[in-house]
């Protein structure tokens, strides 16, 4: 019965994982509108906003060992240049690894003569438009103890003879319901895994694959959980109101 708490747990644990917020940025020493490191200050302002926001900012040419092997951990701000006659004009970008932009700022402008408070206005105005909205999730986090994990899981799930009755964790129990669905589903292989159609063809479920043979992350409208085979029956397992809940369904492969 642990092992099968542990599997559940497992999991659920990788959902949560998914959904890390990032914790640190890179901003360049250099921006690439000037011909110096920081210019005004402006780089060092802008690497104090992010420390504000709450995270742990590095410069691009300042980064720790131990997050060059792994960029997707890392946001990365930058500053863009459009000025006119008369305005100086600056807007904050902010991507993730794969270069996608994922928040930007608004164009902060000043008309003030003098360069130096010129820009030093422009960005403050458009950092601040970015002030309490960057608690982004970072769907490429791995957790350094995934592979062990999933290698035990794997020898658990290969030994483990499941239990149907209702389990206890934590003092809330598994729903165990003899059917989710009147009718046996037909799954449809994907790209990523498979979909779940039913007699009408209409998709009720979407499945992603993962690294254990017969566990699948599972989607169903709003509620995430997982799709695991126990015995020779598959079960789809999620939480409701703090309540693990384990719903058995007939599935055609």
């Amino acid at each position: 019965m642990k092992k099968v708490i542990f599997i559940i747990a497992l999991f659920f644990s990788f959902f949560l994982q998914a959904q890390e917020k990032y914790k640190y940025v890179i901003v360049p020493s250099q921006f690439s509108f000037f011909k110096e490191a920081d210019k005004y200050n402006l780089n060092s302002l802008t690497k104090s906003f992010f420390e504000t926001e709450g995270f742990i900012v590095f410069y691009d040419t300042d980064m720790p060992d131990h997050l060059l092997n792994d960029r997707c951990e890392m946001l990365y701000a930058d500053v863009l240049e459009n000025n006119k006659l008369f305005t100086t004009n600056l807007n904050v970008n902010i991507k993730d690894c794969a270069n996608k932009i994922i928040a930007e700022s608004v164009i902060g402008t000043s008309r003030d003569k003098d360069f130096q408070r010129a820009y030093t206005i422009a960005l403050r105005n458009a950092l601040t438009s970015l002030r309490g909205k960057l608690n982004f999730a970072n769907t490429y986090v791995k957790s350094q103890n995934k592979t062990q994990e999933i290698k035990e899981a794997k020898n658990i799930i290969k030994s483990e003879k499941y239990n149907n009755s209702d389990l206890i964790v934590d003092n809330q129990t598994i729903k165990n319901d003899k059917k989710e669905f009147d009718e046996k589903l037909t799954a449809i292989e994907t790209a990523s895994g498979y979909k779940l159609l039913n007699s009408k063809g209409l998709e009720i479920m979407v499945l992603g694959n993962t690294s254990v043979d017969n566990v699948f992350f599972a989607y169903r409208d709003r509620i995430q959980g997982i799709l695991i085979r126990k015995i020779n029956d598959w079960y789809f397992d999620y939480y409701e109101k703090g309540v693990l809940v384990s719903k058995k369904i007939d599935i055609a492969f």
